[in-house]
């Protein structure tokens, strides 16, 4: 119900030419398939993205971010569907996250992008790269500002687990100016619910990291 939900709100908010074009470049249809089981559509209105109607061979990695924090909009005010993004993303790919690739979303947290000086025009604030068994943030430049948890990530690239806070700042150290909350699990994990996971609702069955080891990431084509 709560996917369904979602998606009769987001289908609402389009245009009627582009409720049923699998081809624009806005939220998407998606359905639910089996009691609890993974949107196959990434949340209609969380995502232009498709996760595939079935498991492949393990290497990839479902990933949804949750806008948990804005200081330029009361997140209360803004819909569901334009809090959350999804993506299934494939061994040794990299999902670029920013206002260029998911204008919709960002769009409505972060309207004036000025709040964060260092982008300069970059239309990509980070990247999430999945190299089984880690998922791993990297950042476009190694002095952007951005902090987990509070703690400044001075890297360029960090293995991140599920539930951890993204947190763009103006400066290194300062408080957030926007926050993402990332949940993953298991491509092979079929009745895990998006929607519960993004709602922190545990899902039945999640696939935890293995222990991870630095590695050298290739550069996003």
């Amino acid at each position: 119900p709560a996917v369904r939900d979602i998606v009769s709100l987001a289908q609402r908010a389009l245009p009627p030419d582009e409720r049923t074009d699998p081809s624009a470049d806005l939220p998407v249809q998606a359905e639910a398939f089996g009691l609890g089981g993974i949107a196959r559509g990434v949340l209609s209105g969380v995502s232009q993205h498709f996760w595939p109607d079935a498991a492949g061979d393990g290497d990839s990695v479902d990933v949804v971010l949750e806008c948990s924090f804005s200081s330029a909009v009361d997140l209360t005010t803004v819909s569901e569907p334009s809090r959350y993004l999804a993506k299934r993303i494939a061994g040794s790919s990299a999902w670029e996250v920013g206002p260029e690739h998911q204008p919709q979303t960002f769009g409505c947290v972060l309207p004036d992008l000025s709040a964060l000086p260092w982008h300069n025009g970059c239309q990509t604030f980070f990247e999430l790269v999945w190299q089984p068994p880690c998922l791993y943030l990297r950042k476009p430049a190694k002095d952007t500002p951005i902090s987990i948890g509070g703690v400044p990530v001075r890297q360029s690239t960090y293995v991140l687990l599920s539930r951890a806070e993204i947190e763009l700042c103006a400066e290194e150290g300062g408080a957030p100016v926007l926050a993402f909350r990332l949940f993953r699990c298991s491509e092979q994990v079929h009745d895990a619910d998006p929607i519960a996971m993004a709602r922190g609702r545990e899902p039945q069955r999640v696939t935890k990291p293995r222990s991870c080891r630095r590695v050298d990431l290739l550069p996003s084509p």
